[in-house]
């Protein structure tokens, strides 16, 4: 089961800032590090491929982040917890993630729903509500198509090897009219930008349609997420659509055994 709350991030008995990393390579990235610079958004976008339909899901998990709990202690926490997470069956990536409202989780990349539901099961939500006093905030939602993000010069980017300021992008509608259809459509109106480490489709049960994506960096996705690309984005689902931005300051790709991390200063 996965750990619920941010005094349980790291398992039990793990102290605060003692990183624990058995069976993970970490990378601790700084803000200087050396590292190839993102592609440029101004790039036209990449075609987003569809192939054949997958049952895949994507998680969003949020808790309010405790008051006296600054960011970068958060992130440590994070880190302690890459273990855990490494070794469960079926989770192909983890991005942690700190929202603007104060709020820290993760989005979730698993094999199929079932091990999205039994992670997040009813004890999950009760430890969350016992450690914290809140509710924590789950969504889950069905990924028919994820690709992996090709930057313009044409070469794969590492997942184990990010830049230090990756962010998670979500843009959702609520209801559409024909989920498939309108992902489609957003697949050919949205492209695969340069700076896309990975991109999901994704619907949910009550009719809502959009994308998730991890940038290798926030200021890439900023510049290519203009009020055009938004409103491109709002025609091809044929609805109003949010986008809410993530930090993603840990990174775990579990299928390779490997992560990487920004400990803020």
């Amino acid at each position: 089961m996965v750990p619920g709350a941010l005094s349980h991030l790291a398992g039990p008995g793990t102290p605060w800032g003692m990183t624990r990393i058995a069976g993970v390579t970490l990378m601790l990235l700084t803000a200087c590090a050396t590292l190839p610079a993102a592609p440029s958004s101004t790039h036209p976008p990449a075609p987003f491929p569809l192939g054949p339909r997958e049952s895949r899901a994507v998680v969003f998990t949020r808790v309010p982040t405790p008051w006296w709990a600054p960011d970068f202690l958060v992130t440590r926490r994070f880190i302690d917890s890459l273990p855990t997470y490494a070794a469960m069956p079926k989770l192909a990536h983890k991005a942690y993630t700190l929202s603007e409202d104060r709020r820290f989780g993760g989005l979730y990349l698993w094999a199929d729903r079932e091990s999205a539901e039994r992670a997040f099961d009813a004890a999950w939500h009760e430890r969350v509500r016992k450690t914290r006093g809140v509710d924590g905030d789950v969504r889950i939602l069905d990924a028919p198509w994820t690709v992996e993000g090709v930057p313009a010069s044409g070469t794969a980017l590492p997942h184990h090897a990010l830049r230090a300021d990756a962010a998670v992008v979500w843009v959702w509608a609520p209801a559409v009219d024909d989920a498939t259809a309108r992902l489609r459509a957003l697949a050919e109106a949205h492209g695969l930008p340069g700076g896309v480490v990975r991109a999901s489709l994704v619907t949910d049960a009550s009719g809502g349609a959009g994308l998730v994506e991890l940038w290798a960096s926030a200021d890439e996705a900023r510049v290519f997420w203009t009020a055009a690309r938004q409103r491109a984005a709002q025609d091809a689902l044929g609805a109003e659509v949010s986008v809410t931005w993530f930090k993603a300051p840990v990174l775990l790709d579990a299928a390779a055994g490997q992560a990487s991390a920004q400990v803020a200063r």
